[in-house]
Order: structure tokens, then sequence, then C-alpha cells
């Protein structure tokens, strides 16, 4: 199965780096981390639950389009705990659009088992963890949707995508920090990227995984991953801790001029 590990080629805080690395192995429960790095520099390893998350569709539209594969990668305290990938059978024929962007064929998808299995599995690994994903809002959405129409509860990050009526319907579990979209914090961290696409950035920051097919769910998956350690390294160094999940979801919505002086003054705290 395919993991990262982050790790650190100097000893020196003040010289912190990180690199992260594809691996492919065999067991599952491996740190995405190596905590020494973090440690080093602030004596504390980074703590939260998060789901990396990646779904293909056949559009843009959640009302009238279907989810055709997705995958997902559960990370508890700097381990990854679960993975899962699946193409899923829509009902539907796919566009030739599609097929070529994504490279899934009509045949691979006719073969591929109902929404009702797949998504019902994908709602259990997310649970109640975060969701990170890159264009977080298009993901949850067109999840919500496939999610209501088949009947499947949701933790609060999909509130939002769901009328009022079907809130009490559908929503299980208390709020929290619902999601990261590594799509808005790019542009906040990196405003000098002449793109923020994941294919760009992760190519741009040498961060893409061997065979890498864009617009494939597994790949993107670990795509995003990468991006997230790479940003979530980025930030620990301004910041000289680990900072938690809430700290990514104020950066969000922090304008991209004032992310150094939003920065600064939590460095200070």
């Amino acid at each position: 199965m395919y993991l990262w590990k982050c790790f650190d080629k100097t000893s020196q805080p003040s010289t912190f780096t990180l690199q992260v690395q594809f691996m492919f192995l065999r067991r599952s429960h491996r740190p995405l981390f190596r905590f020494a790095a973090f440690r080093s520099l602030t004596g504390h390893k980074p703590v939260y639950d998060i789901v990396i998350l990646d779904v293909e569709a056949t559009g843009t539209s959640p009302s009238s389009d279907k989810v055709i594969e997705v995958a997902a990668l559960k990370i508890k305290d700097g381990y990854t705990t679960e993975q899962y990938s699946c193409l899923i059978n829509p009902g539907t024929k796919l566009s030739e659009d599609i097929v070529n962007l994504t490279k899934i064929t009509q045949e691979m998808i006719t073969k591929a088992p109902k929404p009702e299995t797949t998504l019902g599995k994908l709602a259990s690994i997310i649970g109640d963890s975060t969701v990170v994903a890159h264009n977080a809002q298009y993901d949850l959405k067109i999840l919500a949707a496939e999610f209501r129409r088949n009947n499947i509860p949701m933790v609060p990050g999909f509130k939002k995508y769901l009328d009022e009526s079907e809130q009490n319907k559908f929503i299980i579990g208390d709020d929290q920090v619902t999601h990261i979209c590594t799509l808005a914090l790019s542009r906040r961290l990196y405003p000098d990227l002449d793109t923020h696409r994941l294919s760009d950035i992760t190519e741009k920051f040498n961060l893409l995984p061997p065979n890498a097919h864009h617009h494939r769910a597994g790949s993107d998956t670990i795509g995003t991953a990468r991006l997230w350690v790479k940003m979530y390294a980025d930030v620990t160094k301004k910041l000289g801790f680990c900072p938690p999940l809430k700290f990514f979801e104020e950066l969000m919505e922090t304008k991209a001029k004032d992310v150094e002086k939003f920065i600064k003054t939590r460095s200070k705290q």
C-alpha cells in the first residue's frame, strides 16, 4: 500500500527542513511523519485526526452528476491507519470528456460496485475526522448529494451542502473543524505561484508520486497528502510549534495579503 514518510535531513532547528518520500509498503500503521523532525524544532509531534480525500465524478453538478471513483487515507496522530480506493458504478454513461480526463472507461465502471456499498464504506472511514482535500468544497458538495441520494448519514462537515430540512435527517455527530482545503491554503501560503492546480503544485514542489495519473482519485489523494505534509511543515517552521487543525481553518479565512501578519501574531501566542 502507498504511504509516505517525512524526515529531516538536518539536525539544526534553524535550518529545519522536511522532505516527503513516497514509499511502497506492505504494512499499515506506518508513520506519516518521522516525529524527530518536529521534536527537534518544538519538542512536540503533530496531533490530529484527518482523512485525505479525493473524488472523481461524471461532471461538476451535485444535482445531476454522479461519483465514479473515491479514495481516502485516514491519518491519526501522524500514522496512516486506513486506506480506501474504489471505482463506483454510477448507472450512467460516461462522456468522452470524462473518459479522456480520467482514463476511466465505461467498461471499468460497469464492472464496479454500486454507490450504496462503496459510499457507506467511505462514510465510515471519514467518521468524525476532519476532511483534507484539494478544492474541498467540490468533493464535499458532490459527496453530500450522493450520500443524500443513498440515505447515508453524514458528519457536520457536510451540513452546509444540505437544505435545512435535510440536516436533521442526515447529519450526525458534533460540530468540529469540518474540512481543510489545500487549494485555499496554497493560495495563501504560496501566493507567488502562477497556478494552484494540484497537478501543477505537486510538480512545482517535486511531490509527484511515481506513475502519477492526475484526475484519478488514488493518485490525487497521494498528491494531496504530500502537499498537506509540506504545508504543515512550512507552517510549523514559521510558528515554532505544531499547530492544531483549527489554525488552518482560520488561515483559510485569512486574506492572502494578511497571512504573514496572521502567522506572526500566532507565533507569539
